[in-house]
Formats: structure tokens, sequence, C-alpha cells
């Protein structure tokens, strides 16, 4: 009896170790920037980087923007930084950037996925004509979107936490997109003109409200005819 308890024992210490050591999905795997070989760095005003690619070189599909340079943090994605680079085709913008510059990323055709971990501040057309670009998640810090920012992409779903601002075509031309979730804390006085222009299919959540496009207008979902 005594025999077949240690051995009881045993097997369970044998299954929690394994249990341990396995990869179960839980945990988020380890962030790996792309080598700084691929990108330029431009010191900015705080005295931090900010990130373009390099000329003549070609880019990974998968692009994991650095978190550091020189052991100086690097903040931010220089204006028109990776415009038409067609090569990339999944983005991730980790937690310490602040913000992607005008046109960053601008007419890159293959781009599917974007990750924007960090960011407060997303510049005009900073993805526009981005037309493969299927799914973005966005930084719960984001708080301003600038005009033609997603124009002419291939979103299915748009889910905002803190946004305060958003530009004007911002989201213009995007038939595909069915959900935009406004936080309920924005106010839409603070929405440019035609932001959802020609979203034939979208239905925008605004707190307990729901609306639809019509002439480039938010209506009241029940009202639009």
């Amino acid at each position: 009896m005594k025999m077949r308890f240690l051995s009881a024992l045993i097997a369970v210490g044998v299954l929690i170790t394994a249990l341990a050591s396995c990869d179960l999905g839980i945990k988020h795997k380890t962030y790996a920037p792309t080598e700084a070989d691929y990108f330029e760095f431009v010191l900015t005003g705080d005295d931090t980087y900010a990130v373009a690619a390099k000329e003549g070189v070609t880019l990974p599909a998968e692009l994991n923007l650095p978190t550091e340079y020189d052991g100086v943090a690097v903040t931010a994605v220089v204006p028109e930084g990776f415009k038409n680079r067609s090569e990339i085709e999944s983005l991730t913008v980790p937690e310490n950037y602040v913000s992607v510059g005008n046109g960053a990323f601008m007419a890159c055709d293959a781009l599917k996925t974007v990750a924007l971990y960090g960011v407060e501040n997303l510049g005009y057309s900073a993805f526009d004509h981005c037309t493969a670009l299927r799914k973005v998640t966005f930084s719960d810090n984001l708080k301003t979107v600038g005009g033609f920012a997603f124009a002419y992409t291939d979103l299915y779903v748009v889910r905002f936490v803190t946004l305060e601002t958003l530009g004007e075509y911002a989201f213009s031309h995007c038939e595909v997109v069915k959900n935009v979730y406004l936080p309920s804390s924005f106010k839409l006085e603070n929405m440019g003109e035609n932001a959802f222009v020609d979203c034939v299919n979208a239905t925008v959540h605004h707190g307990n409200s729901n609306y639809v496009v019509k002439d480039g207008k938010l209506v009241l979902s029940g009202s639009a005819n």
C-alpha cells in the first residue's frame, strides 16, 4: 500500500512538472524585433528615435519594429517611413511607440494584419490604400486617428477604447467594414467630415446607440430612410 501511495505521488509530481513546462498558449511569446540592419533611425526632439525602412533593403514579410537603438528607446515611425513597401504582410508596433507619422505605411498593398500595442497618435494617411489590410489590433491608448488613416482598406471590425479624435475620411471607402465600436466617452463632434463615407455595410456602435452611414454621415439605425 505504501509503495502504491509513493508511486501515485511521484506520478502526480511528474504531471505537474510537465504541465508547468508546456506551452499551453496562455503566455505571450517573447517579443522578437526585426534586426536593426533593416532600418534607419532618426533622433527626435525628445532624445528618442523614430524609425524608417532602410533604402535598398528588402524587408521581411513579418515586420516587428525595434524597441531601441544603441541603447535609446524608439518611440515613433517616421512620416512615409515605410510607404509603398509591398513586401510587408504583417506588422507589430510595440508598446513603447507613441506615434505613427503621416503616410507611414501608405500603400503597403500586401499588408494584412497590424498590431498597435502602445500608439497614442496615428497620422494622416498612416495606412491609406493598404488594400489588403484586414485586421488591426488597436492600442488601448489610441486617442487620435488622422484623416484618411485607413481609407481604402479591407478592415472588417474596428474597436476603439479611448479614442478622442477621428479625422476626416478616416475610414472612407472601407466597403467591407461591418462593425465599428466607439467608446461611450467619444464626442461625435470630434469626428471629421465623411469619416465613414462609402462604408455601406457598417454599423457604428456608440454607447447605447447604433448608427448606419447615409450620404457619408452617421444616422441612427432605423431612421436611415
